[in-house]
């Protein structure tokens, strides 16, 4: 398969309405891409932070992001075992959940707060 041809194929896979569907890669880019923003534009994309903490000229905002999702069970395949014996395996419904920390560092800019850095925790992220 070609490469171009496979980023297509994920594109529409990812329009079909899978939302999750963010590669690690994309995920940090986009955020790197928002250093050197104001605070408020943090806020306004990710909401109100679950964690702020000010100290020497620098501020922390923090989101926490949690999402629980449930697996569909898979139906039994058969295997024979040898000696007259059958096999069955098979998943049961099951529920996964995924959390992702976002934490980013801004400096003062006159009146603003702007952003420097950034780092994330989880799996739950892209």
């Amino acid at each position: 398969m070609t490469r171009s041809f496979k980023k297509i194929a994920l594109g529409l896979i990812c329009g079909v309405g899978l939302s999750a569907c963010v590669t690690q890669e994309d995920f940090e880019a986009s955020v790197d891409a928002r250093m050197g923003q104001p605070d408020f534009s943090f806020v306004q994309l990710w909401g109100t932070p679950t964690e702020t903490y000010d100290t020497s000229g620098r501020r922390f905002l923090g989101w926490t992001r949690t999402t629980t999702m449930t697996l569909p069970s898979t139906p039994p395949s058969f295997y024979y075992g040898g000696a007259g014996r059958i096999y069955a395996v098979g998943y049961s419904e099951r529920t996964v959940t995924r959390t992702c920390q976002i934490t980013v560092e801004f400096a003062r800019a006159g009146r603003n707060w702007v952003s420097k850095r950034w780092g994330y925790r989880g799996r739950g992220c892209f």
